[in-house]
């Protein structure tokens, strides 16, 4: 069996960051405290971070999902995702204790991909990351299935499959961790700034901390999704203390108010409050914050976004025959979708490029015109503005 059976879902190293002791030296960096309002038990509680955000087995036993070593020359024995996952928090550890004690993201080359391969990791190793790992794979076999099954004038016959929790989201994890440089190259393009807050309201964090957002709403009807790495306006937040919270953002589309190049004081209360909305609507059962008197400020955060907070849901669906594509089989094209729930907040702090916001909705006219589904990527837009510099006719 595997050598843990409590296995972390949210690293501790991440959660001490919002912990009321982190700064005591002679409390154990695991028996650090951490205030946690449950949002499904409407329960309050204060626990050792070690006790917090974890699942017995989450990520299965070594007998039944286990991975080769990583051949990278170390010592190091590597028998399931957990001791690999447990490897790499060492180094991201001491990369966010380094950005938390300088408050600042001047970073080397290698320094950002360590902290795109965090962010990603963290957002992955989630109960909401199994969610979306299952809806999809059971959306996707029964639908490719039932297709099958129509074409061969089954029609009385239904798919239905049921992927294993722990299996479905091993393999997305293990994907991930397969095609770290394709993962790395779809986030070209996005500028890392540090939010420091300088207001009296605290950046809460959660069970899902890692934020995918756009300003620009997605269009489900026409397969636009807007929250995949490579879509133009794309931004990731990420809360890492109470005070200091990471932005990625698309520099193309948006123009950030900076105090230095790497860092943004926010001193709008409204700002704060947008940006821990994402936390509550995201989150799958707990939020964590560093001070118990914040759980009736969450508490009516979820109230003022209730509204919004639905289950996400995944879909297969087959294309527009007018929608031509090289690599479709035959002549049909189908495309899946994960369809989430979208609140649109905006940020004092962060405002439209209005001039190439202009060439975004013409790209984005054209390819609605052409039947063309996916919402624009950056490198679409990258390319157009190119052209233009270069006097060229866009479209």
């Amino acid at each position: 069996m595997a050598d843990h059976k409590k296995q972390h879902i949210i690293p501790q190293h991440y959660l001490r960051g919002f912990s009321i002791d982190r700064d005591d030296p002679d409390i154990n960096p695991g028996d650090k405290r951490i205030y946690c309002h449950n949002v499904i038990k409407e329960k309050r509680s204060c626990m050792a971070i070690k006790n917090v955000g974890y699942g017995n087995y989450f990520y299965g036993k070594d007998e039944q999902y286990g991975v080769n070593n990583l051949d990278d020359g170390d010592e190091c024995d590597c028998k399931n995702l957990e001791d690999i996952l447990n490897r790499l928090e060492t180094q991201h550890n001491d990369l966010l204790n380094r950005i938390i004690d300088y408050k600042n993201l001047s970073l080397t080359s290698v320094e950002l991909c360590s902290l795109c391969v965090f962010l990603i990791l963290l957002k992955s190793r989630t109960k909401s990351a199994r969610d979306y790992a299952i809806k999809t794979s059971k959306t996707m076999y029964e639908s490719i299935g039932q297709m099958y099954l129509d074409k061969n004038n089954h029609h009385d016959l239904r798919v239905e499959a049921t992927p294993h929790p722990v299996g479905a989201h091993f393999d997305l994890i293990q994907a991930l961790l397969g095609s770290v440089d394709k993962t790395l190259h779809s986030m070209i393009g996005l500028s890392p700034v540090l939010l420091i807050n300088d207001t009296e309201t605290n950046f809460i964090t959660s069970d899902n901390p890692v934020v995918f957002y756009n300003y620009i709403a997605p269009n489900y009807s026409l397969y636009k999704i807007t929250t995949a790495l490579t879509c133009s306006g794309f931004m990731i937040f990420c809360p890492i203390t109470d005070k200091l919270l990471i932005l990625l953002y698309d520099t193309d589309l948006y123009q950030a108010h900076k105090h230095t190049q790497t860092t943004i004081i926010v001193k709008e209360k409204s700002d704060i409050d947008s940006i821990n909305k994402l936390q509550v609507l995201k989150c799958s059962d707990e939020i964590y914050c560093y001070d118990e008197s914040e759980i009736d400020y969450i508490k009516k955060l979820r109230s003022s976004v209730e509204k919004f907070i639905k289950d996400s849901q995944a879909t297969y669906t087959k294309l527009d025959k007018k929608y031509k594509n090289p690599y479709a089989i035959g002549d049909e094209m189908h495309v899946g979708q994960y369809i989430e729930q979208y609140y649109k907040i905006r940020l004092s702090f962060l405002i439209f490029n209005e001039r190439n916001l202009k060439i975004y909705k013409r790209i984005d006219e054209y390819k609605t015109k052409n039947n063309i589904p996916y919402a624009v990527f950056r490198y679409e837009l990258r390319d157009a503005l190119s052209y233009q510099a270069l006097g060229k006719n866009i479209l």
